[in-house]
């Protein structure tokens, strides 16, 4: 197949579906000089209707990624807090064999806590404080000391 009769194939599908779509909205482009009159009409006709959709498509998008920041959000607070009860507990009400058991679990847990969140730390606002089991992530206008 040539790249000339690619190029006809791909404009001729695009000219039939812009005609299909302004046939749908009540115009039918006529015999005379029609791929110049389909232009122009999608130029006046189509264009705002698909800025507005985009606009619309964006909008909702842009909303669905606030409510996935705030739920990956919550879920790093709550984690926290999780792991710091039960550190609390590790630490003061467990043998030592409990204690290996539990550290091997929340180090894994931890491990694969990180291979999901892709943070980029690169100019950021947060200090990365890393211990032998896991990396912590700090805001660093509340860290008053350089760990």
């Amino acid at each position: 197949m040539s790249s000339l009769w690619v190029i006809v194939c791909s404009y001729y599908a695009m000219y039939y579906m812009a005609n299909a779509i302004l046939y749908k909205m009540g115009y039918k482009v006529g015999d005379r000089i029609s791929h110049k009159v389909t232009s122009d009409a999608l130029i006046v006709y189509i264009r705002n209707k698909l800025e507005q959709k985009y606009l619309e498509d964006f909008e909702e998008a842009k909303e669905e990624a606030l409510d996935v920041t705030k739920l990956k959000a919550n879920d790093l607070v709550e984690s926290f807090e999780f792991e710091r009860i039960k550190r609390s507990k590790f630490q003061y009400n467990m043998t030592e064999a409990v204690k290996t058991s539990k550290a091997k679990c929340i180090q894994n847990r931890c491990r694969n806590s990180q291979k999901s969140r892709k943070i980029n730390l690169e100019n950021s606002d947060f200090q990365v404080y890393k211990s032998p089991i896991c990396k912590f992530f700090f805001p660093k206008n509340l860290l008053k000391y350089n760990l």
